[in-house]
């Protein structure tokens, strides 16, 4: 109902005040809203910010570069062969011949740890590891049963996810722990193969490994939130390829027949076949026998640990 125009003025607070009114109460419901931010959501925010500071509290990070020495070795896996070609009494054939090392191991090389860990309590801690390794030894003088010299050339780069348990404890600045692991990953590995100017290089396809070890760690607190550490431990790693194809040589591949420039590997063989000389088919790959490689070393390593939340 319209407000007489004498009332309106007597009560233009109010006609007036009609959109005046409104606007306080957005105004009036904006400051009950702040006042309920206030008491309850910003005391619920500084809660949850307190539970995690609380949570991730222990928690800690670590780098450690290092270095494996092998500690055992091998005979060499018989993963491929040279193809060359000798003189005959019908004439020149190709035969496979291949290289050979008794005393064999790649085991040996830099590696790079990280790692991510929390102290379940006083004596157990838990971390999750990324390690990498690179082999330092790559290049063998080898044989054949030919009475052929040459030389083989390994290339390795592995990298691994390793959980691991430590148990021990600290006594002031300083912690003793000892420490298992075990773990998968990835390895990328090239051989190449030379014999007199010929030479064959092969790439295999990435595979899974396998590897456990165990070591003991002395750390030492500099400040509250850093300490430097060391560890020395045995780690031991198992690698069986599937596969392998060519990448160059010194004869262009397209000159090579099948066999020459792709391999497979097969838990057992049969019926196979061959031809002269024992070489495979020509418009198949070699078909040879699954071989583990293996690398077992004494590896140590100086790092830095860093605790953000202590």
């Amino acid at each position: 109902m319209a407000i007489p125009k004498s009332r309106a003025k007597e009560t233009g607070e109010i006609r007036i005040g009609r959109d005046i009114c409104i606007e306080c109460g957005n105004i009036r419901a904006g400051a009950r809203f702040s006042m309920y931010f206030r008491k309850i959501l910003i005391p619920l925010f500084w809660l949850a910010v307190t539970d995690a500071s609380v949570y991730c509290q222990g928690f800690y990070f670590k780098v450690s570069p290092g270095y494996n020495i092998s500690v055992s070795n091998q005979r060499m896996p018989d993963y491929l062969a040279h193809q060359v070609s000798m003189a005959t009494g019908s004439g020149f054939q190709w035969f496979s011949i291949n290289l050979n090392v008794d005393e064999f191991s790649i085991a040996s090389g830099l590696n790079l740890q990280a790692a991510a860990g929390y102290p379940l309590n006083d004596f157990i801690s838990l971390e999750l590891r990324f390690s990498t390794f690179t082999n330092s030894m790559k290049e063998f003088e080898a044989s054949s049963s030919f009475g052929i010299y040459g030389k083989t050339e390994w290339d390795l780069k592995s990298y691994s996810l390793l959980p691991t348990v430590l148990l021990g404890r600290s006594f002031d600045k300083a912690s003793v722990h000892i420490l298992a692991w075990s773990g998968v990953g990835a390895a990328k590995l090239n051989i190449t193969t030379t014999y007199n100017e010929d030479y064959r290089e092969f790439e295999f396809d990435r595979q899974a490994t396998l590897s456990w070890g165990y070591g003991l760690e002395f750390s030492y607190a500099i400040s509250g939130n850093i300490s430097l550490f060391t560890n020395i431990g045995i780690n031991n790693s198992y690698y069986r390829p599937d596969k392998a194809h060519m990448v160059s040589s010194f004869v262009p591949p397209e000159y090579l027949a099948i066999f020459q420039k792709e391999i497979e590997y097969v838990d057992e063989i049969s019926g196979l076949q061959v031809w002269s000389g024992g070489l495979p088919v020509y418009s198949s790959p070699e078909i040879r026998l699954k071989e583990t490689l293996r690398s077992n070393s004494l590896n140590g390593g100086l790092g830095i640990k860093i605790t953000p939340w202590k």
